[in-house]
């Protein structure tokens, strides 16, 4: 049933006796900490440990009498090794749920490389499909997470792994920067707050529009600079992670995009299905051109797909942020 122990069979080969282990040989986690239990004495020191277990839970456990644990004041040592915290260790539980297995198992993780696209490689190590990654981030949180969130475009800064039949089977990591923030796209923000979730924990959210679709996103942080669209800031560029996670909102765009800002003037006129004139001057839309509608009365923007949502008089402000796609492929209109 997955379960591992010890069997004790009878004289005819019939199970008699099982001695079971609940969590079994195999099971991942990092060593956090320990504290002495009140009441024990000193020569029979026991010790209860801490653990952050590949389930993403946080435990506490006594360890069995069978580990040879002491304290030596500073770090929990174990047969006469100390080991720091953030280790990663190899853990049982025995049915009494106790721990009966503790093994250090990290190795040097110095010769990592870049993660491959599909996070089956790190440079020319091979990847178990079940790899366990803890993270501890820069408000010492620990989190499981994929490995596909992480950057691919620079070698990888992991503390420790654990490699298993010559693949990675755990790896720990504890750098904020080697978390890929996701893919930058535009669109337009409505609102930006914090909110308590029916956990009653605090929860910061941003919603609006990206690449034309409604946003409805839960975000990592909330900064000062993040913001909603006005329709003087224009477009925002919004990072998504792959866990669609709002990582980032800023308005300082590339200077690869191209921006018209008509200073007031209004669309004198459409010329054919895909082209406006202001100024007297014609401009070209692109294909799939995205439009944002700003209500003056709810104060918020809506997204259009066609461009009969232009019209004369109109304010207008256009961008082309695909230098590959001919003509403005994103517009801001307002009344």
């Amino acid at each position: 049933m997955g379960d591992e122990g010890t069997a004790y069979l009878n004289y005819a080969g019939e199970l008699a006796i099982w001695d079971e282990d609940n969590a079994a040989a195999g099971n991942y986690a990092l060593y956090l900490g320990y504290k002495k239990d009140p009441g024990y004495s000193d020569d029979t020191v026991k010790i209860s440990i801490k653990l952050f277990t590949s389930a993403g839970e946080e435990i506490i456990a006594e360890a069995h009498k069978d580990i040879n644990a002491s304290d030596n004041g500073t770090k929990l040592e174990i047969s006469g090794t100390a080991i720091d915290a953030d280790t990663i260790i190899e853990y049982s539980l025995n049915k009494s749920g106790k721990i009966n297995k503790f093994i250090v198992v990290e190795e040097d993780a110095s010769e990592l490389g870049r993660i491959s696209k599909s996070g089956t490689l790190i440079g020319t190590k091979s990847v178990a499909s079940n790899i366990v990654v803890f993270f501890k981030d820069k408000n010492n949180d620990y989190s499981i997470e994929k490995l596909t969130n992480f950057q691919k475009d620079v070698k990888l800064e992991a503390e420790s792994i654990v490699t298993k039949d010559k693949k990675i089977a755990a790896i720990f990591i504890n750098k904020d920067n080697q978390l890929d923030s996701g893919e930058a796209t535009y669109g337009v923000v409505n609102a930006v707050d914090t909110s308590v979730n029916e956990d009653k924990d605090k929860v910061s959210y941003v919603e609006g529009y990206i690449e034309g679709k409604e946003l409805k996103a839960k975000a990592n942080d909330l900064y000062s600079t993040w913001k909603e669209t006005t329709t003087a800031s224009g477009i925002a560029e919004i990072t998504v992670n792959a866990d669609g996670i709002v990582t980032g909102v800023t308005y300082e765009l590339s200077k690869d995009i191209k921006v018209e800002d008509f200073k007031g003037a209004t669309v004198e006129s459409k010329d054919g299905d895909n082209q406006f004139v202001v100024n007297s001057e014609t401009y070209q839309l692109a294909d799939n051109v995205i439009i944002y509608v700003w209500s003056d009365k709810d104060k918020v923007w809506s997204a259009k797909t066609s461009i009969s949502a232009i019209k004369k008089d109109n304010h207008i402000k256009a961008y082309q942020t695909d230098e590959d796609v001919e003509g403005f492929d994103v517009i801001l209109i307002w009344e």
